[in-house]
């Protein structure tokens, strides 16, 4: 069975905005033209809180991509449901959003709902 090429090849992570050029010819095709090959880190699990769908999202509490990030109801005290913190910034991961009078969860920043 042949060896898969991943399996012993080096592995750098960059900021794909750092790499982004103004002609066209971007990081891939200069990558490529040296043998190297690019790879795509896709985080599903947060957006932007700008994204359509978390602007969609927020609109209302039966909006069909509601579901899509984690609402839920302020505690008996009216503060975030649990004690969870986020990974960044050491703050609670809860932020509430006042329109639909729910929190909604971020694992990282306030900006990246989960």
């Amino acid at each position: 069975m042949a060896r898969r090429w991943w399996r012993d090849a080096v592995l750098y992570q960059i900021y794909p905005r750092s790499w982004v050029d103004s002609d066209g010819d971007e990081l891939v095709s200069t990558a490529h033209a040296h043998e190297l090959r690019v790879m795509l880190d896709f985080v599903p699990n947060h957006t932007s809180d700008r994204h359509p769908w978390f602007v969609a999202a927020r609109s209302s509490r039966d909006d069909p991509r509601r579901d899509w990030y984690v609402w839920r109801d302020p505690a008996a005290d009216g503060g975030p449901p649990n004690n969870w913190m986020s990974r960044f910034g050491g703050g609670p991961a809860w932020t509430f959003d006042e329109p639909t009078q729910q929190y909604y969860l971020h694992t990282f920043l306030p900006s990246s709902p989960t």
